[in-house]
């Protein structure tokens, strides 16, 4: 604005007064239409609320003195103002614009733009508390670690020895029958004494001198208990038709002779331990 037309200060005063004070219903005009088109937009509630005081205070100074001495007139324009104020607001705060104007009295412009206040501070809160909380979360929580479960090794994945016919653990390497290993084969067992027994003429082994097996349903742990071959079986037959020979008044020259022939044929065959009598494991 441009004073220097003006002489005197008196001058300027008078045409600040007769812009201002006196009624200019252009401006007014403005100023209504401004009022009424106002939104809160993305401003904040103390912002939204400096640019309608702007407006209030311009309007002010366009009515008459004689008005603004009424108090019922000035309960009036704060009535309206509040209206005014609570309509350009965003649709966040329908709750607290609707409790207010269901008030009775209704509160001052400053009483509802207090709580307004409040409310926004309640709504940025609100907000923050979930990013903050899913951060806290995501940095105090150890890494995830996903852990096979311990399962019985399935047959088809058990160790193969090389050069060996892949045998689960608990089946026999003799009658491929579960339940027992190979040195302990019911089988096996019956086999070996028959076949001995036709060798010796159809004496057996005494009962007490037999070793006991009992087959079991469940896997036989291994022993260290060794298991008589054939050739000390042979022996012990041997041994026994000496006993025999010596008790039925037979000469003692001709069971030495079948001792030593025995004793002999051992040391040329070696030992009969084979490898397949070794149990797998």
């Amino acid at each position: 604005m441009n004073f220097s037309k003006y002489e005197t200060a008196k001058d300027v005063w008078e045409y600040l007064k007769n812009m201002y004070f006196e009624s200019n219903f252009a401006k007014e005009y403005e100023l209504e239409l401004s009022i009424r088109n106002a939104s809160q937009g993305d401003k904040s509630i103390q912002e939204f609320y400096n640019d309608m005081t702007g407006f209030w205070d311009q309007l002010a100074l366009m009515e008459p003195s004689d008005l603004q001495l009424l108090d019922s007139y000035v309960k009036y324009r704060e009535k309206k103002r509040l209206v005014q104020f609570l309509m350009a607001l965003r649709s966040q705060f329908e709750p607290l614009r609707g409790a207010i104007l269901h008030r009775s009295p209704l509160p001052s412009v400053d009483g509802a733009v207090h709580e307004l206040i409040a409310e926004e501070t309640r709504f940025k809160v609100a907000n923050l508390s979930p990013s903050s909380q899913s951060v806290f979360v995501t940095r105090s929580s150890p890494p995830v670690q996903h852990l096979a479960p311990l399962l019985p090794i399935p047959a088809s994945h058990q160790t193969q020895v090389s050069g060996r016919p892949r045998i689960p653990v608990d089946e026999c390497g003799y009658c491929h029958q579960k339940g027992h290993w190979k040195h302990a084969c019911p089988k096996r067992v019956q086999q070996t004494q028959g076949r001995h027994n036709s060798h010796t003429g159809g004496s057996s082994v005494p009962r007490a001198s037999q070793p006991h097996y009992r087959p079991s349903a469940a896997v036989a742990a291994p022993t260290s208990e060794a298991i008589p071959s054939s050739h000390m079986l042979e022996q012990f037959q041997q041994y026994k038709a000496f006993m025999e020979a010596i008790q039925g008044g037979s000469s003692q020259a001709s069971a030495m002779s079948s001792i030593h022939s025995g004793l002999h044929g051992s040391n040329v065959t070696g030992s009969g331990i084979q490898e397949a009598d070794w149990d797998r494991p």
